[in-house]
């Protein structure tokens, strides 16, 4: 960095900022990312799609990381390769509402190749931000990389915690509470048919949370007969 460069009073603040935003996204982002993945090849078992998908992630990711982040920091920079990266995650966020193996694949690879670009820019960022700070600080360049990618780590393995609390407030939650309602079982125009009634149960966790399965059959037990 050339001696002449002039920085603004708030410069260190404002690297400071930067990092502490950059390291909140990624625990928001893999939050959601890694409460998925963990759990792909428990949830998503129909045609193996759950394990197919994080192959698929973890094979586009060797290539991508392999051909990809030289070209796409030199194009669009560190702060955009990073913002379309992000991008590239989502529609594997999506897919989990549509499991199906010709769904999941692809968004997993989409997965992959945003991930080569997008942790090379931030290793990219975190690196050529000390220069500036150490000059402000008189602190080595060196030990000042290594407290930014320590402070950012800090951020990104809290998503690990995060992620799988969620996942386990939801695998863990009460299930199987009854609600019980009457059903009338004949429709007649007299008020006799009033006495002919059935106390139903719908076992709301065989449907519900963890248990969903959607357009599957609603589990009903008829457990009194008036």
């Amino acid at each position: 960095m050339p001696a002449s460069v002039v920085f603004g009073r708030n410069e260190k603040c404002r690297i400071n900022r930067n990092i502490f935003v950059l390291g909140f996204a990624f625990m928001v982002h893999f939050t959601a990312f890694h409460g998925a993945a963990n759990l792909q090849s428990s949830v998503n078992t129909d045609d193996g799609a759950g394990t197919f998908t994080l192959a698929a992630i973890y094979f586009s990711l060797i290539l991508s990381n392999i051909f990809l982040p030289a070209v796409v920091i030199k194009w669009l920079g560190c702060k955009w390769a990073i913002a379309v990266s992000f991008i590239a995650y989502m529609p594997f966020i999506a897919a989990q509402f549509y499991p199906y193996l010709h769904t999941l694949v692809p968004a997993g690879m989409m997965v992959g190749f945003g991930g080569g670009p997008l942790w090379c820019a931030k290793c990219t960022y975190l690196s050529v931000v000390a220069e500036p700070y150490s000059k402000l600080s008189g602190i080595s360049s060196e030990v000042l990389v290594m407290r930014f990618f320590g402070l950012f780590f800090m951020f990104y393995q809290m998503a690990q915690i995060w992620g799988n609390l969620v996942s386990s407030a939801i695998l863990s939650s009460s299930l199987g509470e009854s609600t019980e309602f009457l059903l009338n079982e004949t429709v007649a125009s007299n008020a006799a048919s009033l006495n002919n009634m059935s106390v139903l149960t719908q076992d709301l966790g065989a449907t519900c949370g963890v248990n969903f399965c959607n357009g599957g059959d609603v589990h009903v037990r008829q457990v009194e007969t008036w």
